[in-house]
């Protein structure tokens, strides 16, 4: 299996900004000013205090930027092939969830840019974009569901 989107990594200017961030990478727009845009058209969708975006807000974001969204919150559901296909067939996907950090005390709330899979076509590596560092990880699939955390919603072109 070989799919891959591409896209210009972009690294989050300020420390709650992963949402913006992830979302102007999607839609293809460049560095602090694609990330000031995408909060420009987000305008009035709700927000936590301090900038970040609440997980009830995410279906109003992609509303809000013309994108599909996959819930996999209600019911909760784990990272599969057909999700993962379903979603990087057109696009690259943006990945909100909670994720787990080492040495982090609990899992927290971000967002990865999932860009491409390859490899085995039941447990592919996925090639993913942390805005935090600007810069490309990847994880088996399995891996990512056992160690890192869970997905709530892609949103995807």
């Amino acid at each position: 299996m070989d799919i891959n989107r591409p896209v210009h990594a972009i690294r989050q200017p300020h420390l709650t900004d992963c949402w913006a961030t992830c979302s102007a990478m999607l839609i293809g727009l460049d560095g602090l000013r694609g990330v000031s845009e995408i909060k420009r058209r987000a305008a009035g969708i709700p927000l936590n205090g301090n900038g970040s975006l609440r997980p009830s807000s995410v279906p109003a974001l992609a509303q809000r930027l013309g994108l599909n969204i996959v819930n996999l919150r209600t019911p909760a559901r784990l990272l599969s092939v057909d999700v993962l296909t379903r979603v990087l067939g057109q696009s690259a996907a943006a990945a909100f969830g909670e994720y787990n950090y080492p040495g982090a005390p609990r899992a927290t709330m971000h967002v990865f840019l999932f860009f491409r899979l390859s490899g085995s076509d039941s447990n592919p590596m996925i090639h993913f974009i942390d805005p935090y560092r600007g810069r490309a990880y990847n994880y088996l699939m399995d891996e990512f569901n056992e160690s890192l955390g869970s997905v709530d919603y892609f949103l995807y072109r």
